[in-house]
């Protein structure tokens, strides 16, 4: 490797020389090798040779290039051939006029050594190359230059990468919360500091080439001194030390360790380092704090805790939940089970069950309320929560937590609140059954009173128009024995009007009667209403003196029960007839009138009845759907409950407006449930 580098440091310088040794050998030895062969053995180590070299004339033009710096250059070597440096600048990007300089300097008769250039030839790639130029000379005459270059791009770059390495590995020791330091002894046996690396700056307010070679003791105080000094002289004797030290407000952990020893197998250098933990010394006094509060806390809301390696089964108790079942936290026996044993034998299935499911992870967390055993022999009430706060890659719980509560005193509230509960429920029990019973016994005589009015009203309506029938029999018979035949219509005329009247008094009846069937099906057909309506107007018989007035315009067909919806209209008609015969002598300004119509209205269909009769008072009209309600010298008193009945099995209602002087108007209405009828007909 030396003889190689010498050859390149003297190959620029010795190539004329090389040449006139050997044409001066060949002639003198005159030996069996010819100039050719002499020649040929040149070429071969020109073009072999790991440089590259140039040749160049005193007007920096290329005359020879060599395969390595075409290479370089990225050109083949006839097109460098008679280039010259200025030439070359479209081709190559380098430091033109660096080269132009040294150039002239050889020219000149100097030797020169280029240390490093960077060049980027025609294909793009960078080289960074060192060389050497010599004058080329021929009869003590400088005829040219030569260039022997060599190619460090790698070197260059595998230093760099080093030096990037060492400050990376620097700059990451400085940011490490890290000392790493190593220390020797001198002949007077003092400690000295060898190396030391990391945030001793920080520590020590110096920086790290000043503690290079101090002494132990002028490093810290003398405070710190006393404290060290005796792990540095442990570890001098071989051992391996450990020790936590606060250094202004900074806590490190140190470890030290022999690290040299002498052919005596003494410790002559020792190596360490100091770990900054002042957040995990805070984090740990944090943690003290924080435990020593969660206690109070526990303390105050009286709870027990329990934490459960799972794995191992061990259990690490606090002393209220030793407490809560009579037990100093030295007669606990720190297992899970030694738990489970004081468990009442009738809530373990349960227990177990819950636990389970919440350790397999079917639920968020345990509770559960069950009895356990007091060192005195009774059975403590205990509320335990708790829930797996650890668990492995598998799911697989490995530490849960949780707490106890004494809940004796709430349960046994619970069950004297129970015992109480159950006493009341037997006096209601008894209440409802008196009640139930009174109940009974008043609907009982509620019907039988309803069914006495009843019977005493129909017994008195259908009383007067007998004794009107019996008396019209009487005059039928005396008219015949005296022959005065022209009484006999006149009484035959009273018989049926009375007849008339107890068949209406028992048709209201059975309406009622029916109406009342709820469970009673209809028989809905369609009908056009303003015809259906027409044609039953036309079956009454309305007096003369009344007009009755048809303004029939709904123009709707809708499903109605025929039969039943006839009896409710007729029911109106006939009110509304016998009102305003009734009261021919208080007639309104409309005069003796009864105007029927039909309307849309929102979403249902409406007819009207309204007449001109002297109206209704305010405290009648409250009464008027209650059975067995009359005005009238004679009826029962059921024709608008029935009308009501009717109507609501239709879906709709029936509606009364009245003012006393003005008339009366009844508004039987009944549901559309077509939208699109209601539309067209609006």
């Amino acid at each position: 490797m030396a003889e190689t580098q010498k050859t390149k440091e003297q190959l620029l310088n010795g190539l004329e020389e090389a040449r006139a040794q050997k044409r001066s050998e060949a002639e003198r030895e005159r030996t069996e090798e010819s100039p050719g062969e002499s020649e040929e053995k040149y070429r071969l180590f020109v073009e072999n040779a790991a440089e590259g070299i140039v040749l160049l004339d005193t007007k920096s033009r290329i005359t020879d290039i060599n395969p390595r710096a075409a290479e370089i250059a990225g050109i083949e070597r006839q097109e460098l051939i008679g280039k010259s440096v200025i030439q070359l600048v479209p081709l190559i990007r380098f430091d033109v006029k660096r080269a132009l300089s040294l150039l002239k300097d050889v020219i000149r008769g100097k030797s020169l050594s280029v240390n490093e250039m960077t060049i980027t030839n025609r294909a793009g790639e960078q080289y960074i190359i060192k060389g050497i130029l010599n004058p080329l000379k021929k009869a003590g005459k400088i005829v040219g230059v030569s260039l022997i270059v060599e190619d460090i791009t790698e070197r260059k770059r595998a230093e760099e990468e080093k030096k990037r390495f060492h400050k990376e590995f620097e700059e990451t020791l400085k940011g490490l919360p890290a000392h790493i330091f190593r220390f020797k002894k001198d002949t007077n046996g003092n400690i000295i500091a060898v190396l030391s690396e990391g945030r001793v700056a920080e520590v020590f307010g110096i920086t790290t080439d000043v503690i290079k070679s101090k002494d132990l003791q002028e490093l810290f105080s003398k405070e710190h001194y006393n404290i060290v000094q005796p792990h540095y002289e442990n570890a001098f004797s071989g051992k391996t030390v450990e020790f936590e030290i606060l250094i202004r407000e900074t806590w490190f952990r140190t470890t030290i360790k022999p690290y040299k020893k002498d052919k005596k197998g003494h410790v002559v250098e020792i190596i360490g380092y100091s770990t900054d933990i002042t957040e995990r010394v805070r984090a740990e006094e944090a943690l003290r704090e924080s435990e020593q509060r969660m206690e109070l806390a526990l303390r105050g809301a009286d709870l027990g805790t329990w934490d459960w390696n799972v794995a191992t089964g061990e259990v690490t108790f606090n002393e209220r939940w030793a407490e809560m079942l009579g037990y100093g936290l030295d007669e606990i026996e720190p297992r899970v089970s030694m738990w489970e044993k004081l468990i009442h034998p009738d809530d373990m299935p349960d227990v177990m069950e819950t636990r389970n499911s919440h350790l397999e992870g079917k639920t968020d967390f345990y509770e559960t309320e069950h009895r356990v055993k007091h060192k005195s022999g009774d059975w403590v009430w205990i509320l335990d929560k708790g829930r797996a706060i650890e668990r492995d890659a598998d799911g697989k719980p490995l530490r849960a937590c949780g707490t106890h509560l004494d809940i004796t005193g709430r349960k046994r509230a619970e069950e004297e609140l129970k015992r109480y509960r159950d006493h009341l429920e037997e006096l209601v029990q008894e209440r409802t059954r008196a009640l139930e019973q009174a109940q009974a016994e008043l609907l009982r005589q509620e019907r039988l009173s309803a069914l006495g009015q009843l019977t005493a009203t129909v017994a008195h309506e259908i009383r007067n128009p007998l004794g009107a029938v019996r008396a019209a029999v009487f005059a039928i018979g005396d008219a015949i024995e005296r022959d005065e035949l022209h009484r006999i219509e006149r009484a035959r005329q009273l018989a049926e009007r009375n007849v008339v009247r107890c068949d209406n008094i028992i048709t209201e009846l059975l309406d009622y009667a029916r109406g009342r069937d709820r469970e009673r099906a209809l028989n809905l057909e369609p009908a056009w209403v303003d015809e259906w309506l027409d044609a039953l107007l036309d079956e009454q018989s309305i007096p003369e003196s009344i007009v009755c007035v048809r303004e029939l315009t709904c123009g709707v067909k809708i499903p109605i029960d025929r039969e039943h919806l006839r009896r409710a209209v007729i029911n109106v008609v006939e009110n509304a007839v016998d009102t305003l015969q009734d009261d021919t002598a208080s007639l309104t300004a409309q005069g003796n009138q009864l105007t029927v119509s039909t309307r849309i209205g929102k979403e249902r269909l409406e007819m009207r009845f309204s007449d001109t009769g002297c109206g209704i008072p305010a405290d009648v009209l409250d009464k008027v759907f209650e059975p067995l309600f009359s005005t009238k010298t004679y009826g029962v008193g059921l024709g608008l409950p029935v009308v009501k009945d009717i109507m609501q099995q239709h879906g709709g209602g029936v509606e009364i407006q009245s003012e006393v002087g003005e008339g009366t108007t009844v508004t039987l209405w009944l549901p559309i449930v077509d939208a699109d009828l209601i539309d067209q007909q609006v």
